[in-house]
């Protein structure tokens, strides 16, 4: 349903049982467009050589060549994701003040949301 159609639709008089199914059909349809299916997962560091190593698979008869060939496949995406960590690591050095400035951000002092109250002389925070 576009938002035309949702909000002609709720306009409408209607029972809630029915307003009910067409607001949970809408939901599970943008569910399913939005949320991928384990089926589809892509490999999230996929990088030209695994495109190589995946067409000489294809086309490589069955051996031990071809085994070596997939092994290494699965594991270029896990090199992949642990040279990028120990670089992400590395640009959070403690010379450079990259992760410095992260603390503190995180415990910086935070303003009062509501001001002080004064009772008998004492502040109350």
């Amino acid at each position: 349903m576009t938002n035309a159609q949702c909000n002609k639709s709720l306009k409408e008089k209607q029972s809630v049982h029915k307003r009910e199914r067409l607001l949970t059909s809408a939901i599970r349809i943008a569910t399913a467009a939005d949320v991928p299916r384990g089926g589809r997962d892509t490999t999230p560091f996929w990088t030209p050589e695994l495109d190589e190593i995946k067409e000489k698979i294809h086309s490589c008869k069955p051996s031990v060549s071809r085994d070596r060939l997939v092994a290494r496949r699965r594991d270029m995406p896990r090199q992949a994701s642990h040279k990028r960590w120990k670089t992400l690591c590395n640009n959070m050095a403690v010379a450079k003040g990259c992760c410095w400035n992260i603390l503190k951000r995180i415990y910086a002092p935070q303003p009062l949301s509501t001001p002080a109250i004064k009772i008998n002389n004492a502040v109350l925070a």
